[in-house]
């Protein structure tokens, strides 16, 4: 039997925007900004996310430093 389907896989660090060199000094991340690789993701029917293990930081590792969004 035959699905007419497509899996693709596409890892990203971020779906959101980060900027490293921020005016701060510090690594950003904003909240309120999709990061400029998600034209990858129009058109797909379902997602699947694993983020759990970029949230999870400690004194050795600093993914992000500073997380900002814009109040509208």
């Amino acid at each position: 039997q035959e699905y007419n389907f497509t899996v693709e896989f596409y890892w990203s660090p971020f779906l959101i925007e980060i900027t490293k060199n921020h005016e701060s000094g510090k690594k950003v991340l904003h909240l309120d900004k999709l990061s400029s690789n998600s034209n990858m993701w129009i058109g797909a029917d379902v997602m699947v996310f694993n983020s759990g293990f970029w949230w999870l930081q400690n004194e050795n590792i600093k993914r992000y430093m500073c997380l900002i969004f814009k109040v509208f």
